[in-house]
């Protein structure tokens, strides 16, 4: 069965104490990616603000 999406997760950890590790623990990003051309449909990832979000999206 031939998949249409790929699922790719990354994650991190800092030592350094900031608002996303104190919050969060790890630092999340997940890419959706189109299995063909590798092309991303989407994307989320752990941050503090929706701004960020949005601006790593685009």
């Amino acid at each position: 069965m031939p998949f249409d999406k790929l699922c790719i997760i990354g994650n991190a950890r800092t030592q350094q104490k900031n608002p996303i590790t104190a919050r969060f623990s790890h630092f999340f990003i997940v890419f959706i990616a189109e299995a063909g051309t590798g092309k991303i449909v989407d994307l989320d990832v752990t941050v503090m603000l929706p701004a960020t979000s949005n601006f790593i999206k685009e």
